[in-house]
């Protein structure tokens, strides 16, 4: 008697959800847009965009109804001629990459996008049941250029950053923080013969005739002129992780933070080095040169900077 008034109530509660809905969401927008000045065609499942398009993806009662998150796939893959370059895909806000090896929807023109509906459970007896859920919304930018247009591009930790002849400095964020888009800035021309652009996650720098400048998030639009405020020589190159950057003159490597407890830049312990060359952020959580017959790689960790030396290849 006790199982069949169990039964009948989780019966009751299914059927008043039925009936009235519930908070149900199951459509999923997503927007496909093409930014950076060049000129490519966007295609995948049901999308032909030469510039921005949209698909609406709908999610059936059982897929939206069930405690098991739903997945839907869409495959996107952007072309080109030879007087465009494609750079790298960014998708804001909520956004799930399907973790295949042959797909990181970064600089590989494949990019095979997860939408997922999610459930809000309720715990009746003896089952869960699907009381809420929602289907995210997914914005997908492909970074496409004009060839002859730009001077040097950039990307760190989601981000990417455009240089170009015009001496304007483009950049585009995945927005990792609800309701923003870190980063998501177009800057006037204001460099002088600008070469170099080096990012990371939110923020950049640039090198020009007069030095280095780096900027930040709308409203704050120069943080930092290292070059002046440290004293530092005309660089050759820059490289940025995290929230600190370095650069490379006359076989010297120095580096500074953006941001600090203290809100004022310091400057960072740096490795010792003999004769470096070739300053690059690894792609991955460290800066490193060459220098002699070994690359050194280094990161900040709290209070330490913890290095690294493997022969050079």
């Amino acid at each position: 008697m006790k199982l069949l008034v169990q039964c009948s109530l989780i019966l009751s509660v299914f059927l008043t959800l039925t009936a009235c809905g519930g908070d149900y969401d199951n459509n999923a927008l997503v927007t496909v847009e093409l930014v950076g000045g060049g000129n490519a065609q966007v295609t995948g499942s049901g999308i032909n965009c030469p510039g921005v398009c949209e698909k609406e993806l709908t999610f059936t009662a059982a897929e939206t109804r069930s405690i098991i998150r739903s997945t839907r796939r869409l495959d996107l893959a952007v072309n080109t001629d030879a007087n465009n370059q494609f750079l790298k895909w960014v998708l804001y806000p909520g956004f799930t990459v399907d973790p295949g090896p042959d797909n990181n929807c970064g600089e590989n023109t494949q990019c095979r996008v997860l939408v997922e509906s999610y459930c809000g459970q309720a715990q009746m007896p003896f089952i869960p049941i699907c009381q809420a859920n929602y289907v995210d919304d997914v914005e997908v930018r492909s970074v496409v250029v004009k060839r002859d247009a730009i001077i040097d591009w950039s990307h760190s930790y989601g981000a990417i950053c455009v240089l170009y002849k015009t001496g304007q400095a483009q950049c585009w964020n995945h927005g990792a923080r609800p309701g923003r888009r870190p980063l998501e800035v177009a800057t006037p021309a204001q460099f002088q013969n600008p070469t170099l652009i080096s990012n990371a996650a939110d923020y950049f720098c640039v090198l020009d005739q007069t030095g280095v400048h780096c900027l930040s998030e709308p409203g704050q639009p120069v943080v930092l002129e290292p070059t002046v405020e440290f004293g530092l020589p005309y660089p050759e190159m820059i490289a940025s992780i995290g929230y600190a950057t370095c650069q490379l003159a006359n076989q010297q490597v120095d580096c500074w933070n953006h941001r600090s407890e203290s809100n004022n830049p310091q400057r960072p312990e740096v490795p010792s080095l003999t004769a470096p060359t070739n300053l690059r952020f690894d792609g991955k959580t460290s800066i490193c040169v060459d220098d002699g017959n070994e690359t050194v790689c280094w990161l900040w960790s709290k209070d330490e900077v913890l290095v690294t030396r493997t022969p050079l290849l």
